[in-house]
């Protein structure tokens, strides 16, 4: 999976370095893409009733991502910031967890990602069956 990972990524990167024309700036490009697609994704959820169109499609990219997460064990596009910006160390939005004194260990990440994964569910699961 890593070496489909790296020529994929590869590819990629070079198609958008002809674009942006510097690498850092292609990684902040994508970086501001994945998390702000991401926070629409999740205010459309949390925002608008069951019923609306924005909260069908909310829910509909959140479960892409979360398949995409499964499948690749692990976010996609947290793997390709960390390629674009050849740092291992890089965690993405999980680097705010120093913020509220909480260590920026493997293990938290993933307390982190999947306790707001499960409100997130339930959220959706109580907006479909409780509040209509």
């Amino acid at each position: 999976m890593k070496h489909i990972n790296k020529k994929l990524f590869n590819k990629i990167e070079k198609n958008l370095n002809l674009i942006t024309r510097h690498p850092e700036h292609t990684f902040w490009i994508i970086t501001l893409l994945h998390y702000n697609l991401s926070l629409i994704f999740f205010l459309c959820i949390y925002l608008f009733p069951a019923k609306t169109l924005q909260f069908k499609i909310g829910v509909f990219f959140w479960s892409l991502s979360m398949i995409a997460n499964i499948l690749s064990n692990g976010s996609f596009l947290i793997r390709f910031e960390k390629h674009l910006l050849r740092e291992r160390s890089w965690n993405g939005i999980y680097e705010i967890l120093s913020l509220f004194k909480i260590s920026n260990t493997k293990e938290n990440i993933h307390k982190v990602f999947h306790y707001f994964s499960l409100i997130t569910y339930y959220t959706i699961l109580g907006k479909i069956y409780l509040f209509n």
